[in-house]
């Protein structure tokens, strides 16, 4: 760079230090109240706001939301190549700058802002994003004076401010303010303050220059800038389902008339055109001839709509209903609602099949519920409410907003990376008579904290997914993945094997393409795909596959044997693992990640039999399945079906299920009069102490503020909430069922809904119930609400039904009524009730024999890893106090084989990490700690603890041991061994030293005085 001189007026800035006006707000309780509603939106503001993004308090009203920023970057790409300098003039907090910036279209980007802390924070989110030092040259001072001097007196400026005009575009994103700038219909922009639209103009007329503008903008006072016989550019940019500013890509006054060279837009981009006014005359007979052809448009638009009309009261078939129309009504309708609006409902939504429930990742106390589709067995109801369930309060919200999805099932849902937002994508509508099938392509974001959905558009063919149904989405750190689907057009289904992935940050679907050679699923519905932290897991989904069935024909010498193609339903079995790496650093904003499928064994001790409709949901490194159909037996009256309402849980990583079953609850024991000291006392306060800092975290608060926050807080605030009801706990399961929803929330899994067949009718369930996964202590009905009656439809069949005797039918009645009236219990299924019981006992009880190829990776135990092992009837708590120390060694020991220097960290940060490791491991080995515990209960062991953790094991009478003793597994009654030390088991008064005898440790006996225990040794 060359010396400084004095005389320059103007000259690069020097990266500036953030001061205090420069903020980043961790969380909402920090932020000023009149910009709270935007720090809600801080991730649509700046997608990486959480690693450290800073701004001014104002620079929160000013900043262009990312989205945007970067369609604008996009947008002015097609510049004309010459031109390959842009001047910001109003850099701000450095939205646009950074866009511009990561395009990689301009070889200079200058950026200007005349407030220094607002130009510290726009340094610092450069780099946040990536932006090496020397991309960008920022400016302190006025745009207006470094404008005027570039072009009258540009020895002025320091050499490198200095541009060529010719190369050089101009971008402005004033202030927006002034009288009417809120109200007005039409924004009077020579109103505009502190700059109106004369001030920018004749201040940039010498360059070609773009203005971003309110959305509300007088475009005619627009227009009348454009040099003669030249026209404006106008866009309009929208997010959330509104309109949000408008670009105005204006000439400059020196550029020639038809200049070709001057083309601002990427020729995909929509353009709205404002012609500068000529003096061209209308032409009468043209008006004329657009009239009459508004007005027959009109008319055939009034017919097609009573039409539809007529055929909703009639029930007349899809045929003679335009979908296009029924879905452009229901968007009408919804446009009335004029903001979003969350209304408080007396009952739970109406029952609905193929919906979406998802546990909101915003917060621990909700569900979001929204679409499905509702079948009587005459017409189909779809629905697009969204219904947010508070858990505390035991109470329904219903969410009306005038930018939703249209009514739709069997779309795909899922959280993102970044906890603010959930991307929809998909489903389908039908007909009332579902004989005509509309599948959606279109892709959504909500933000569970506004309820504001916004609909996410891409231009060209072969830029987003196809339209579908019964696909499957999950996410990977920025990334959402789709894999699947079908697509039905009443005639004939397909399936789908692509696979898209959707960049959150750069707003691009990116579909891999993969070798052909490569082992990769093969096209399915309807299956489960769980995140995982190096990729996504599938497994099972069901299709139709082409098979060759042998027929017999009649023919004059007789019936012979002819072939015929047929689609049959297929199951599948089979686990694939997706690895994803992320671009290397050094890659382009839109390079997409590499990706391979990697097939999986077949996971040990599946469900048996195999099931379609189990749906799944991801817990802690696991997969909790329910339910779910097999069909056991195909005639021609159709398929005999059994259904399952089982309970799986899916170890991920050792690829092997477990049944879940319910028990009794515990009884927990007396807690002590009084608070302890010594030993104990320490684990409880060390314990308090973890609990103040995982709190700390969860709300935003910096660790050292941890000791300010009270355990009761919680308590105190549930207390405010209305009592909640008492609800019905039972022992078993819900009603057999298949494709019921599930969402998991603070380790409780909630069941949604779900379907049930019986003969050739339909029902869906209208309940919900929750399992508290921890306890497994019953299953717990929220709401349950009998089915509604099943109508035939007109067009069945009823020739045999006249052939039936009377008997027959007095049996269809009877079969009727307890299809309708023991909905809650196990189904015959035209089986006996005790088969039935007998068949579920045993599959619950007897795991699958896996296969010769499934021995590989799935016979280990979570006990081999080396790690601390939970002990039966140990919670969560008392597994990190008691493990606390080895778990921040292993830690310490991770973060410096990562190069990271645990010594340079909060002590409280490592305790809160050791935690979660603990809780990692808790929930990995839970279903055998389960079983274990389930054989000790059988046994008479209510309680294991060791001797060299009891505070009190001396006084009572017991030798204390160190940690470092040697250890024993002991059996007890033909128990399975349990990994635990020396340790004594509590047994109810009754229990006798003649019932069963118990290993205490190797040194002899050990006795607990003063509950009338009874301790034996072998």
């Amino acid at each position: 760079m060359s010396v400084e001189n004095p005389e320059y007026t103007m000259k690069p800035a020097e990266e500036l230090p953030l001061t205090d006006q420069c903020h980043h707000y961790e969380g909402k309780h920090e932020v000023p109240w009149d910009i709270q509603k935007y720090f809600s939106q801080r991730y649509s503001i700046f997608s990486l706001y959480d690693y450290g993004v800073y701004m001014t308090d104002d620079a929160w009203f000013g900043v262009t939301p990312e989205p945007v920023a970067n369609q604008v970057a996009n947008d002015m790409y097609g510049t004309d190549e010459k031109k390959h300098i842009l001047i910001d003039a109003f850099g701000g907090a450095g939205g646009n700058t950074i866009a511009f910036t990561l395009s990689e279209r301009w070889s200079r980007v200058i950026s200007i802002e005349r407030d220094p802390s607002t130009l510290a924070c726009a340094q610092n989110n450069a780099k946040v994003y990536g932006i090496e030092p020397g991309l960008i040259t920022w400016i302190l001072g006025d745009s207006f004076e470094y404008l005027d001097k570039l072009f009258n007196r540009p020895e002025e400026l320091h050499p490198d401010l200095r541009v060529n005009l010719d190369e050089t575009v101009l971008f402005s994103s004033p202030p927006w303010g002034g009288p009417g700038y809120r109200t007005d219909e039409v924004f009077n922009l020579y109103n505009m303050q502190p700059y109106n639209l004369d001030d920018l103009h004749n201040a940039y007329n010498r360059l070609d220059h773009a203005l971003f503008l309110p959305r509300t903008s007088d475009i005619r006072q627009i227009a009348k800038l454009a040099p003669s016989d030249r026209k404006v550019e106008v866009v309009q940019y929208c997010m959330e389902g509104a309109s949000k500013a408008l670009v105005a890509f204006l000439p400059s006054k020196s550029s020639k008339k038809h200049d070709p060279t001057f083309d601002i837009f990427l020729p995909q981009c929509h353009i709205f055109c404002i012609m500068a006014k000529d003096k061209k005359k209308n032409n009468a007979d043209t008006k004329k001839a657009k009239k009459a052809e508004k007005a027959a448009k009109q008319a055939n638009k009034g017919e097609k709509k009573a039409k539809n009309k007529a055929a909703k009261i009639e029930g007349s078939d899809a045929e003679d209903v335009d979908l296009d129309e029924v879905l452009e009504e229901y968007r009408r309708q919804q446009e009335q609602f004029l903001k979003v609006t969350e209304t408080v409902i007396e009952a739970p939504p109406r029952a609905r099949a193929a919906s979406t429930l998802m546990a909101s990742p915003h917060d621990s106390n909700t569900l979001l519920l929204f679409g499905g589709e509702y079948f009587n067995g005459s017409l189909a109801q779809f629905y697009n409410d969204l219904n947010i369930y508070n858990i505390n309060r035991d109470e329904w919200r219903c969410v009306t907003s005038p930018n939703a999805p249209l009514p739709r099932s069997g779309h795909a849902w899922t959280r993102a990376g970044n906890p603010n937002h959930v991307y929809l994508f998909g489903g389908e509508f039908s007909s009332p008579k579902q004989g005509t099938f509309h599948h959606y392509s279109d892709f959504w974001r909500l933000e569970p904290v506004t309820r504001e959905w916004t609909k996410i558009e891409f231009k060209g063919k072969d830029k987003s997914p196809s339209a579908r149904s019964g696909h499957r989405m999950t996410y990977w750190k920025q990334y959402i993945i789709l894999f699947g689907g079908f697509q039905d057009t009443s005639n004939q289904t397909k399936y789908l094997s692509d696979l898209w992935i959707f960049d959150t940050v750069n707003f691009v679907w990116h579909s891999p393409q993969l070798p052909p050679a490569q082992l990769k699923p093969d096209p399915r519905s309807s299956f489960t795909l769980l995140p995982h932290e190096q990729g996504a897991v599938l497994y099972g989904g069901y299709s139709r596959v082409k098979s060759t069935v042998n027929v017999k024909q009649k023919g004059n010498k007789g019936p012979s044997q002819a072939q015929r193609n047929v689609l049959i339903p297929k199951v599948h079995e089979d686990c694939f693992f997706l690895r994803i790496s992320q671009p290397a650093t050094d890659a382009s904003p839109n390079t997409p990640p590499a990706v391979r499928w990697e097939k999986r064994k077949k996971p040990a001790n599946a469900p048996n039999p195999t099931r379609a409709g189990a749906t799944m949901a991801w817990h802690k490194g696991r997969g909790i399945l329910f339910g779910g159909v097999h069909d056991v037996e195909a005639s021609e009256e159709g398929m005999d079906s059994e259904f399952f309402n089982q309970l799986f849980a899916w170890n991920i990583e050792r690829n092997r299920f477990m049944p879940l079953s319910l028990r009794k609850a515990r009884q927990q024991k007396k807690a002590a009069a009084e608070p302890r000291g010594g030993r104990r006392g320490r684990a409880q306060a060390n314990e308090d102490e973890l609990l103040r800092q995982l709190a700390a975290l969860e709300s935003g608060a910096s660790l050292d503020d941890a000791d300010d926050i009270e355990l009761a807080k919680k308590e105190e605030e549930q207390d405010d909430e209305k009592p909640a009801r008492e609800m019905p706990v039972t022992m078993e399961p819900p009603h057999v069922r298949f494709n019921a929803q599930l969402a998991i929330q603070d380790d409780v899994l909630y069941i949604y809904g779900g379907t049930f067949e019986k003969g050739d009718r339909e029902f869906t369930f209208d309940d919900l119930y929750a399992i508290d996964l921890g306890k497994l202590d019953g299953c717990k009905e929220v709401f349950s609400r009998p089915v509604e009656d099943w109508i035939e439809s007109d067009d069945e069949d009823d020739d045999d039904e006249d052939e039936e005797d009377e008997e027959d039918e007095e049996e269809d009645e009877e079969a009727d009524e307890e299809a309708s009236q023991q909905l809650r219990t196990p189904s015959k299924r035209k089986k006996k009730q005790d088969e039935i019981s007998e068949v579920s006992s045993e599959v619950s009880s007897e795991p699958s024999t896996p296969s010769e190829e499934d021995d590989t990776e799935t016979s280990a135990t979570s006990v081999d890893d080396g790690l601390p092992h939970p002990r039966p009837f140990e919670t969560r708590r008392e597994f990190f106090v008691r493990t606390s120390n080895e778990w921040q060694e292993i830690l310490m020991t991770s973060l410096r084989w990562k190069n990271i220097q645990p010594e340079t960290m909060p002590i409280k940060e490592i305790k809160a990490k050791a935690f979660e490791l603990s809780e990692e491991k808790w929930w990995d080995c839970r279903e055998e700690i389960v079983a274990l515990e389930e054989e000790q209960e059988a046994a008479g062991i209510q309680e294991v603890v060791s001797l060299a953790d009891r505070g009190d094991a001396s006084a009572a009478g017991g030798a204390r041991r160190s940690s470092s003793q040697h250890r024993r597994y002991h059996d007890f009654k033909g128990s399975s061994t349990t990994p635990v030390g020396d340790h004594v088991a509590f047994f109810p008064r009754v229990q006798r030293t003649s019932a069963a005898a118990l290993s205490i440790s190797q040194f002899g006996d050990a006795a607990m005085g003063g509950r009338n225990w009874v301790i034996g040794s072998k």
